[in-house]
């Protein structure tokens, strides 16, 4: 069964910031030296020093991303972003890609943290974009080149090619890790589902259907009876012996014994015939379309079955096992139907055990 753990999601995180840091490494290499390209419309700007630093960061985080922790590597991504929103706004204003930088750190923060801290976040971004923009439209900050200039310049052209790429190349990684972690929640979801429906319908130990399962086939088997005018058979099965073993040499021998017995039974009927364990050591085996004769054959069978000596840790164990039959005809519900296999289980065991008997006429047969 598959399970999805706290462990598997950070690393379904972990997994996103590496491929994210991979990618801002290589965009870096094309996006600091087109960004230094404006030196050659500008002169040299103070920004400059903070995109070489952070891409330098970028280069060595990416190096030994492995080594570092998922929080570590977001929070300095975020640093970085938010600092080269900043620098470039303060410098430049509307003619740098500062707006896009906020944008991108956003994204940056959904991997590793909740929503409401990424609008936290960009509360922030529009606060300080605030900000710049009186700055400037008070006169107290100024672009180094005039807008003109410098949108007709090769060099805006590439900053602003590079860094929507990277928006948008990081907005599909962003989004192929949650399809990754919706995939695994679906797979998860699908096998839970099974294994809901298994356990409802299943004996946990021994795999073999339950009461439940048990109860509808009888009444599958009575409609089917009434509506073909034919007969289905009931075996209600206990086991003896069964007791003692698991009281000396404990509940794992008792499992073990149950499974095995499981196994037999199963082998002994028809694939269309059912068995269930219906408790303890009680089982039930719901025979289709079978005459009288044909139920005592099968209980007769099951009965040297399952008195053939089990071997459990080097040691010879041996149940045997009392067994009541009934058939269809003497009941109209399923609960009626059980009730009297069971009661003439117990005739059989009155009798001696190791032994089947018949509901329907109260004789046995060794």
């Amino acid at each position: 069964m598959i399970r999805f753990t706290r462990q598997d999601l950070e690393g379904f995180r972990d997994e996103s910031a590496n491929r994210l840091m991979l990618l801002s490494a290589l965009l870096v290499s094309i996006a600091v030296p087109a960004t230094l390209s404006r030196y050659l419309i500008s002169g040299w700007q103070f920004s400059f020093y903070v995109y070489i630093g952070c891409g330098l960061l970028i280069f060595v985080m990416a190096v030994i991303r492995r080594r570092l922790s998922l929080r570590f590597k977001i929070n300095t991504l975020a640093t970085i972003g938010t600092s080269v929103a900043i620098a470039a706004l303060a410098n430049w204003g509307l003619l740098s890609n500062g707006m896009i930088w906020f944008v991108i750190t956003g994204f940056i923060l959904m991997i590793a943290y909740t929503s409401r801290l990424v609008i936290l976040y960009m509360l922030f971004a529009v606060t300080i974009m605030t900000l710049f923009a009186w700055l400037f439209y008070s006169g107290t900050l100024k672009p180094p080149v005039e807008a003109n200039q410098f949108a007709s310049s090769h060099v805006a052209w590439i900053n602003a090619i590079v860094s929507n790429m990277f928006s948008l190349m990081l907005i599909m990684i962003h989004f192929s890790y949650l399809k990754e972690y919706q995939q695994k929640l679906i797979s998860l979801l699908e096998e839970q589902n099974q294994e809901i429906s298994r356990l409802a319908n299943h004996d946990n130990l021994t795999g073999l259907h339950n009461l439940r399962v048990g109860k509808d086939r009888i009444t599958q088997a009575i409609n089917f009876s009434r509506r073909n005018n034919s007969m289905a058979a009931v075996l209600f099965i206990d086991l003896d012996g069964f007791k003692e073993i698991n009281d000396e040499y404990g509940h794992d021998a008792g499992d073990a014994i149950l499974i095995e017995t499981a196994h037999r039974l199963s082998q002994s009927v028809r694939e269309v015939d059912t068995v269930a364990r219906i408790g303890g050591d009680e089982f039930l085996v719901i025979l289709q379309e079978a005459s009288l004769p044909a139920a005592v054959a099968v209980a007769e069978k099951l009965i040297h079955r399952i008195k053939v000596p089990f071997t459990y840790e080097y040691n010879s164990l041996s149940v045997t096992a009392s067994l009541g039959i009934a058939l269809t005809s003497d009941a109209q519900t399923a609960e009626e139907l059980i009730k009297k296999a069971d009661s003439a289980m117990y005739q059989a065991k009155r009798q001696g055990k190791n032994r089947y008997a018949l509901f329907s006429s109260g004789s046995s047969a060794a």
